[in-house]
Order: C-alpha cells, then sequence, then structure tokens
C-alpha cells in the first residue's frame, strides 16, 4: 500500500521563498535550477565514480523517496533525469549505462480517471543495435545491457502546481527477481528482425499508402519504432510497451503503486 500518495509530499518550509527568488532571476525562459545543473558537471569538475545499481536504490529509499522537489519545466525534457542523476550521485556521462553495473529509468506518472496511477508515455530504453545490416545476438546486445539490471524510478508533478516534482517509488528490475527476460528476447528479435527485413520507412505518414511498411513494432512488451521528427535518416529505438509493461507489470505487479 502507498498511503503516502494520497498525502502532501515533504517540502522545505522556505519553498516559497526560494520559488520567488528563482523566478525572478530566471532569464531566457531558463531557470537558474538548470543553470546549476551544467555548472555541476562541467569538465573541471573532478571525477565522480559511478555508484552500482544497488548503492542507488539505497540513497533513493533513504532521501528521495516520497519527497519533494523544485523543478520547473523547460525546453529541456531530460532535466529531471539531470536532476535525479544529481541528487543520487551518478555523474553525467557518455558511458553505455548510468551505473557501474546497470541502468536508471525515471519516468513520469499520471493519475486516470479511475484515480489509479498510469505511466504518462512509455520508456524509451535505448537508440543502439535496433536497426543494424547484420543480426547482434540477444546476449551481445545494447538492449540487454541497457535492461539486464535496471532501477526504475516513478515521479509524477503536482496537478495544480507542476513547478514541483514528486519522488513515488523505485525499483531494481533483473533476471534474479522477472521471469519476464527470454520474452524481452523474443521481442528483440521480432524487432530487429522486422527491421533488417524491412527497412526503416521514409514515406512521409500523410503520403503513404497500403502497401507501405511501418515504423512501429510492437513485441509483448518492447516496442520498436522511429524517434522524433525524423527526416531524411530516420532514428529508431526500443521502448517499454506503456501499459503492457510499464501499467501492468511495473506499477501494479512489482512496485504496487496501485494497491488500494
Amino acid at each position: 500500500m502507498y498511503p503516502a500518495l494520497k498525502m502532501e509530499f515533504t517540502s522545505d518550509s522556505n519553498v516559497v521563498k526560494e520559488r520567488q527568488a528563482l523566478q525572478k532571476t530566471a532569464a531566457k525562459g531558463e531557470t537558474v535550477a538548470l543553470k546549476q545543473l551544467k555548472n555541476l558537471f562541467k569538465e573541471e569538475q573532478p571525477v565522480i565514480p559511478r555508484p552500482s545499481v544497488a548503492e542507488v536504490k539505497s540513497r533513493f529509499d533513504t532521501n528521495l523517496k516520497r519527497t519533494r522537489h523544485y523543478l520547473p519545466k523547460t525546453k529541456n525534457k531530460g532535466l529531471a533525469g539531470q536532476m535525479s542523476e544529481m541528487l543520487l550521485g551518478i555523474p553525467l556521462s557518455s558511458e553505455c549505462l548510468d551505473c557501474s553495473n546497470g541502468e536508471l529509468k525515471l519516468f513520469p506518472l499520471v493519475k486516470a480517471g479511475s484515480g489509479q496511477w498510469k505511466p504518462k508515455e512509455s520508456i524509451a530504453i535505448t537508440m543502439r543495435g535496433v536497426h543494424t545490416p547484420e543480426s547482434i545476438p540477444w546476449d551481445e546486445s545494447d538492449l540487454r545491457k541497457k535492461i539486464s539490471n535496471v532501477l526504475f524510478i516513478a515521479y509524477f508533478r503536482d496537478g495544480e502546481n507542476d513547478d514541483y516534482i514528486n519522488f513515488v517509488d523505485a525499483y531494481v528490475l533483473n533476471p534474479s527477481n522477472c521471469d519476464l527476460y527470454d520474452a524481452f528476447k523474443a521481442d528483440y528479435e521480432t524487432i530487429t528482425t522486422y527491421y533488417r527485413v524491412n527497412g526503416v520507412n521514409q514515406t512521409p505518414k500523410n503520403l503513404r499508402t497500403e502497401n507501405d511498411t511501418s515504423n512501429t513494432v510492437n513485441g509483448t512488451y518492447i516496442q520498436g519504432r522511429t524517434k522524433g521528427q525524423g527526416g531524411k535518416k530516420k532514428t529508431v529505438g526500443f521502448y517499454f510497451l506503456p501499459l503492457q509493461f510499464v501499467k501492468h507489470v511495473l506499477l501494479d505487479q512489482y512496485m504496487q503503486v496501485n494497491d488500494s
């Protein structure tokens, strides 16, 4: 059960003054919070060793779970993830994995009409290895690396005041506690085979006919689809399906955030 989800999340007693000060000093649509995050990760900063998934989960449970933080929306959609990594002691880098032995996936929740929590969107996994000329075995794939030990962190923004994010809960997913990895492998093979056979459709959607192939491929839990506006060269990626995996498996079965 998660009674705290129906209660006020913790906040600093000076949060109103802090908010007013930040709003006054914001310039050109970019908040001071964003600038502070950028400054923390300048090249001249000392190298921070990447913690393990277990260490990050422990830090989350101790310091962030069911807490509330000021973070206005900006054009940078990755700002919430950057702030989370900063608070959890994960250095920003171009490494394949966020942690020393696994990945971090932060994802937003919204309330459905029924009052239950559901994912706001699908969870992006990786853009690597989706569409390749030759087959990459599952055991060598970037998809397997990304999800073999992954910490999922759920959060939501206040309905009336979306300048704040509220951390809900976290769950570590790996083969020791999840029996879906054979299904993930099957999804991987279905998706990658499709793109090797059909390629990526460059025809604009408004000009496609019934003979055009789709750029979206659904497995049982994982989806392959194009990302962004595209152009002459489409980018395709792997995503966890929002209902089939994020809602029914991650939120309801593992995190149990909708228990009454």
